[in-house]
């Protein structure tokens, strides 16, 4: 299985975009996509096209503009033959091949690979004289002026598809979703013995509070003062096929969120843990503790820390896990006898 992605509007007309089976390919505006495209709508990293678990799809990569698929904004979809895809101002046709021998284009192609990237197909070109072959060069059009628009074929939300259909689509989504590194993350995370919990800081992104509130998930906030929650660490509950560690982890893995960790007691004990070991009162009544959670200084912190200090850190808890310096990793974090152990597991095979 492949998938071809070409492109019929926009600076790179007529170019094609391949994802074998098993690769991740993603396209935007800059040098840090695997595919550079001219159009300047378009974020540095857009959205990627995957080809994982026997069905292809596309992820938005948190895109300033959005990502559509038929016209309807997406973050996550799974793809079918013939679905347009439509990021800054160019649009996109799938192509999904069963059998990679059915791509047998009737004229030869020009193919430009480039080092460690996906294959890119580009249209033949006629000779013209003085000349070498190059990308197309035609420039956006003015944004002063309006330009007709391919019609968008009609698409379902999935909530209106009938039963049969939505039966069908919903295990291609889930082998989709589950090979990708997000879904990876989630596998590993539901499949721990002992309930998940986080220890997120609401000061680090307004989103933190906007997902509680939204959910019905148990969380408290550390300070003695619920009141102060938008300003507080705050521990939750994190039941492990719940739609809010989905939606945590999509939007605030590698933004530095805060961590998960397994426990068997209940929140409130595990609270009292924290404030016990970790939280610190002045005498005019006010409350300090230490923002440990922070991936970026509790990953250095473990890794250095004796027996006596991963003890203080750990009291009841089984394991921590917060991404790496590249989120692409899961640092996994468990308390042994001279002080801890730690385990990287890779959530993507993709440099």
């Amino acid at each position: 299985m492949r998938l071809v992605l070409e492109i019929i509007s926009g600076p790179n007309t007529g170019h094609k975009i391949v994802a074998q089976a098993g690769e991740s390919v993603t396209i935007g505006r800059t040098k840090k996509a695997q595919v550079e495209l001219e159009d300047t709508f378009m974020s540095g990293q857009h959205f990627a096209i995957e080809c994982m678990g026997g069905a292809c799809g596309v992820r938005d990569l948190k895109s300033r503009n959005g990502t559509k698929v038929n016209g309807v904004p997406v973050k996550v979809e799974v793809l079918k033959d013939g679905d347009k895809i439509s990021a800054g101002q160019t649009d996109f046709i799938i192509r999904i091949d069963a059998d990679d021998s059915a791509d047998q284009a009737p004229t030869q192609l020009n193919v430009t690979i480039p080092p460690s990237g996906p294959l890119i197909e580009k249209p033949e070109e006629k000779p013209v004289a003085q000349s070498k072959p190059s990308l197309p060069t035609s420039s956006y059009p003015d944004p002063r002026v309006e330009t007709p628009k391919l019609s968008e074929p009609t698409r379902e939300a999935p909530e209106h598809f009938p039963a049969k259909k939505q039966a069908a689509l919903d295990p291609a989504m889930h082998a989709y979703e589950s090979a990708t590194p997000e879904g990876v993350l989630m596998r590993l995370l539901q499949n721990q013995t002992e309930p998940l919990m986080a220890l997120v800081d609401a000061v680090k992104d307004r989103r933190v509070l906007g997902l509680l509130h939204s959910s019905s998930a148990e969380y408290r906030s550390l300070y003695s003062n619920q009141q102060n929650e938008a300003i507080s660490p705050l521990l939750v509950r994190v039941p492990a096929h719940s739609p809010l560690l989905k939606q945590m982890i999509h939007e605030g893995w590698g933004h530095g969120w805060g961590v998960y960790l397994t426990c068997s007691v209940p929140l409130a004990e595990l609270r009292e843990h924290f404030r016990r070991s970790l939280m610190v009162s002045m005498p005019d009544g006010v409350e300090l503790f230490s923002r440990f959670y922070d991936p970026r200084f509790f990953r250095r912190f473990l890794e250095g820390s004796t027996a006596a200090e991963a003890q203080r850190f750990f009291g009841p808890i089984s394991a921590y896990f917060m991404e790496a310096e590249r989120p692409e990793i899961l640092l996994e974090f468990k308390q042994g006898s001279t002080g801890v152990e730690k385990k990287g597991h890779l959530l993507t095979t993709l440099e």
